[in-house]
Protein backbone atom coordinates (compact mmCIF):
# COMPACT_ATOMS: atom_id res chain seq x y z
CA UNK A 1 0.00 0.00 0.00
CA UNK A 2 1.49 3.23 -0.88
CA UNK A 3 2.75 5.61 2.47
CA UNK A 4 1.65 9.13 2.48
CA UNK A 5 4.56 10.93 3.63
CA UNK A 6 4.67 13.88 6.57
CA UNK A 7 4.63 16.58 3.80
CA UNK A 8 2.19 15.14 2.02
CA UNK A 9 4.31 13.08 -0.69
CA UNK A 10 2.84 9.82 -2.40
CA UNK A 11 5.71 7.20 -1.13
CA UNK A 12 5.88 3.97 -2.78
CA UNK A 13 5.75 0.57 -0.55
CA UNK A 14 9.32 0.57 -0.42
CA UNK A 15 9.93 4.21 0.05
CA UNK A 16 12.09 4.49 -3.04
CA UNK A 17 9.83 6.47 -5.06
CA UNK A 18 7.11 8.78 -5.15
CA UNK A 19 4.16 9.79 -6.80
CA UNK A 20 4.17 12.87 -9.94
CA UNK A 21 1.37 13.48 -11.92
CA UNK A 22 3.09 12.30 -14.83
CA UNK A 23 4.59 9.12 -13.53
CA UNK A 24 6.86 7.71 -10.75
CA UNK A 25 10.20 9.64 -9.78
CA UNK A 26 13.14 8.32 -7.26
CA UNK A 27 13.80 9.62 -3.95
CA UNK A 28 17.18 9.17 -4.57
CA UNK A 29 19.19 9.69 -7.36
CA UNK A 30 19.87 5.75 -7.67
CA UNK A 31 17.00 3.81 -6.35
CA UNK A 32 17.43 0.18 -5.04
CA UNK A 33 14.27 -0.82 -6.41
CA UNK A 34 12.41 -1.09 -9.84
CA UNK A 35 9.91 1.33 -9.95
CA UNK A 36 6.20 0.46 -8.34
CA UNK A 37 3.93 -1.91 -10.55
CA UNK A 38 0.96 -1.03 -12.04
CA UNK A 39 -1.03 -1.92 -9.08
CA UNK A 40 0.18 0.48 -7.20
CA UNK A 41 -0.16 3.33 -9.51
CA UNK A 42 -3.70 2.25 -10.03
CA UNK A 43 -3.80 2.82 -6.29
CA UNK A 44 -2.44 6.47 -6.36
CA UNK A 45 -3.51 8.18 -9.58
CA UNK A 46 -6.68 9.46 -8.42
CA UNK A 47 -4.90 10.96 -5.33
CA UNK A 48 -1.76 12.84 -7.07
CA UNK A 49 -2.11 16.33 -7.43
CA UNK A 50 0.32 19.03 -8.44
CA UNK A 51 0.42 19.80 -4.61
CA UNK A 52 1.63 15.45 -3.73
CA UNK A 53 4.01 15.94 -7.08
CA UNK A 54 5.47 18.96 -5.52
CA UNK A 55 5.98 17.61 -2.14
CA UNK A 56 7.24 14.73 -3.49
CA UNK A 57 10.09 16.84 -5.19
CA UNK A 58 10.72 18.96 -2.20
CA UNK A 59 11.48 15.18 -0.49
CA UNK A 60 13.63 14.06 -2.97
CA UNK A 61 15.68 17.24 -2.39
CA UNK A 62 16.03 17.21 1.37
CA UNK A 63 17.00 13.14 1.03
CA UNK A 64 19.69 14.06 -1.58
CA UNK A 65 20.97 17.34 1.13
CA UNK A 66 20.37 14.85 4.68
CA UNK A 67 20.97 11.61 3.17
CA UNK A 68 18.13 9.21 4.25
CA UNK A 69 14.16 9.48 4.03
CA UNK A 70 13.57 9.56 7.98
CA UNK A 71 16.17 12.13 8.43
CA UNK A 72 14.60 14.08 5.44
CA UNK A 73 11.01 13.59 7.13
CA UNK A 74 12.63 14.51 9.99
CA UNK A 75 13.61 18.36 8.90
CA UNK A 76 10.18 18.70 7.61
CA UNK A 77 8.92 19.66 11.04
CA UNK A 78 8.83 23.47 12.14
CA UNK A 79 9.48 22.47 15.55
CA UNK A 80 12.61 20.19 14.02
CA UNK A 81 13.82 22.71 12.25
CA UNK A 82 13.69 25.27 15.22
CA UNK A 83 15.51 22.85 17.34
CA UNK A 84 18.20 22.64 14.76
CA UNK A 85 18.76 26.35 14.45
CA UNK A 86 18.69 26.91 17.96
CA UNK A 87 20.68 24.22 18.69
CA UNK A 88 18.60 22.63 21.24
CA UNK A 89 19.41 19.64 23.71
CA UNK A 90 15.85 19.12 24.47
CA UNK A 91 12.09 19.53 23.27
CA UNK A 92 8.63 18.45 24.04
CA UNK A 93 6.27 17.41 21.63
CA UNK A 94 3.02 16.66 21.68
CA UNK A 95 0.99 13.71 19.82
CA UNK A 96 -2.74 12.73 19.52
CA UNK A 97 -2.04 8.98 19.83
CA UNK A 98 1.00 6.20 20.12
CA UNK A 99 1.10 5.55 16.56
CA UNK A 100 2.02 9.28 15.84
CA UNK A 101 4.59 8.38 18.28
CA UNK A 102 6.01 5.13 16.44
CA UNK A 103 5.52 6.91 13.00
CA UNK A 104 7.64 10.15 14.34
CA UNK A 105 10.26 7.88 16.09
CA UNK A 106 12.73 6.44 13.22
CA UNK A 107 12.81 10.46 12.15
CA UNK A 108 13.67 11.59 15.58
CA UNK A 109 16.37 8.92 15.98
CA UNK A 110 17.88 9.59 12.77
CA UNK A 111 18.78 13.24 14.37
CA UNK A 112 20.51 11.95 17.64
CA UNK A 113 17.23 12.10 19.75
CA UNK A 114 16.37 9.63 22.14
CA UNK A 115 13.29 9.81 24.31
CA UNK A 116 13.55 9.92 27.91
CA UNK A 117 10.26 10.60 29.25
CA UNK A 118 6.66 10.30 28.01
CA UNK A 119 3.15 10.96 30.06
CA UNK A 120 -0.63 10.88 29.09
CA UNK A 121 -3.94 11.56 30.44
CA UNK A 122 -5.78 14.45 31.68
CA UNK A 123 -3.45 15.61 34.78
CA UNK A 124 -0.53 15.50 32.94
CA UNK A 125 1.56 18.58 33.52
CA UNK A 126 5.11 19.37 31.55
CA UNK A 127 8.12 20.74 33.08
CA UNK A 128 8.76 22.18 29.96
CA UNK A 129 5.83 23.66 29.62
CA UNK A 130 6.28 25.14 33.57
CA UNK A 131 9.42 26.26 32.26
CA UNK A 132 8.10 27.72 28.75
CA UNK A 133 6.00 29.89 30.74
CA UNK A 134 8.34 30.92 32.87
CA UNK A 135 10.48 32.07 30.34
CA UNK A 136 7.76 34.26 28.41
CA UNK A 137 6.23 35.84 31.42
CA UNK A 138 9.62 36.82 33.06
CA UNK A 139 10.99 38.28 29.38
CA UNK A 140 7.71 40.04 29.07
CA UNK A 141 6.85 41.40 32.49
CA UNK A 142 10.08 40.57 34.99
CA UNK A 143 9.71 38.57 38.39
CA UNK A 144 5.63 38.39 39.09
CA UNK A 145 5.27 37.55 35.46
CA UNK A 146 7.75 34.74 35.40
CA UNK A 147 5.84 33.18 38.31
CA UNK A 148 2.78 34.05 36.57
CA UNK A 149 3.82 32.35 33.38
CA UNK A 150 5.20 28.85 35.14
CA UNK A 151 1.39 28.41 36.68
CA UNK A 152 0.27 29.32 33.42
CA UNK A 153 2.08 27.14 31.66
CA UNK A 154 1.93 24.15 33.98
CA UNK A 155 -1.81 24.23 33.79
CA UNK A 156 -1.97 23.85 30.00
CA UNK A 157 -2.70 20.25 30.17
CA UNK A 158 -3.02 18.12 27.23
CA UNK A 159 -6.39 15.94 27.81
CA UNK A 160 -5.63 12.54 26.29
CA UNK A 161 -2.67 13.88 24.58
CA UNK A 162 0.95 11.92 24.55
CA UNK A 163 3.91 14.34 25.71
CA UNK A 164 7.72 13.20 25.02
CA UNK A 165 10.44 15.06 26.36
CA UNK A 166 13.19 14.13 23.54
CA UNK A 167 16.65 14.74 24.68
CA UNK A 168 20.20 14.43 22.69
CA UNK A 169 24.15 14.92 23.39
CA UNK A 170 24.70 18.16 20.99
CA UNK A 171 23.05 18.85 17.69
CA UNK A 172 24.18 17.68 14.11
Amino acid sequence: MPITARNGAILSDDQNWYYAIAGWKPVTPEPVSRKPSMAQTAKVATKASIATASAGKQLAQLVAQHGSLPLAEYMLGTQEQQAEQLGLTEMVKTYENQEQVEQDLPRMSSAGWSAQGMGQGQQQTSAGRTAAGVAAGGLLTGGLGAVAGGIIGAAAKRQGRIEVTWTRESPR
